[in-house]
């Protein structure tokens, strides 16, 4: 009997066994009919699916229709679990899979981009904390202890309101407010997010957009690290980051100008004790399972 991962995205499914996660196989959703099918093409005697999907379950199906023709799927959870006869049917939210899969990161699955320059004195035990700049972004944090099951708690990411610090920055906020007009308050998704960066370029130039871009990060990275106490070190992925890395449209100096803030001395030393780091690894969702599934089995 075989124990499936598998990455439930917008435009497409990866799929892996746990016991060889590294072999992954990819699906265009819109050229199959159903995850049901794909399931049973893929491995026709599964015991248990671990499925991290990009759409949050309602009242037990996941269907969203922000994908378009993209994706045409609605998945019955319960029904997909009888039909497949699983033993075992879990649904982490991507992210959230993604994070489990922090623990198992080794030094060529990262690149740095900000050293710790301090040692971590105050927190004994700080959780990691996982950005993915995407279409949208998101963030969760990772809690490890030696003697514990790794947790990972999940957030409402970027659905929170615009921060600015410099009055470039303020003004950028207020110029989108009132142009981009939601009827709610600007979110830091609305800057710092594939989409954002399009709408910064709606009202800078694209280099002053792109400074800004790693400004507005830098700051919401600052953020979600003070609030949280997630001094043990932030991750970024998605497709967002691969590609400014791809395309070498990184801007640490900015970035690090908006982590780094002139705040009181003991969270200056906290934050200076954090690294910063990009996720090599392309598949996180997968990592993340096969990490799940080896401790929740």
């Amino acid at each position: 009997m075989s124990v499936v991962l598998a990455d439930l995205g917008g435009t497409h499914l990866r799929l892996a066994r746990a016991d060889n996660a590294a072999r992954i196989q990819k699906y265009t959703i819109a050229d199959h009919a159903s995850l049901e099918n794909v399931l049973k093409s893929f491995a026709p005697d599964i015991s248990a699916l671990y499925l991290a999907s990009a759409v949050h379950p309602l009242d037990g199906v996941i269907e969203d229709k922000r994908f378009g023709d993209k994706s045409h799927w609605i998945i019955d959870l319960s029904a997909l679990q009888t039909s497949l006869g699983l033993q075992r049917l879990v649904v982490l939210n991507d992210l959230e899979a993604a994070a489990h899969a922090l623990g198992t990161l080794n030094g060529t699955d990262l690149h740095t981009l900000l050293p710790a320059t301090k040692e971590q004195i105050h927190f004994d035990h700080p959780p990691k904390l996982l950005i993915g700049v995407g279409t949208g972004i998101g963030h969760a944090y990772l809690f490890e202890k030696a003697g514990h099951v790794p947790f990972v708690q999940q957030t409402h990411g970027g659905h929170v309101p615009a921060m600015a610090v410099s009055d470039e920055q303020k003004k950028i906020v207020a110029t989108l407010s009132k142009k981009m007009n939601h009827g709610r308050d600007l979110i830091v998704e609305d800057i710092v997010s594939g989409n954002g960066f399009k709408n910064l370029k709606t009202v800078a130039s694209d280099d002053d957009a792109l400074r800004l871009f790693w400004e507005f990060l830098g700051l919401y990275c600052n953020t979600m690290t003070g609030i949280s106490g997630a001094y043990g070190g932030v991750y970024l992925t998605g497709g967002m980051m691969s590609e400014l890395f791809l395309e070498g449209a990184v801007k640490p100096k900015s970035f690090a100008e908006y982590f780094h803030r002139p705040l009181v001395p003991v969270l200056v030393e906290s934050l200076a004790s954090t690294p910063v780091y990009y996720c090599r690894q392309s598949d996180m969702p997968i990592a993340g399972l096969a990490a799940f599934a080896r401790v929740n089995a």
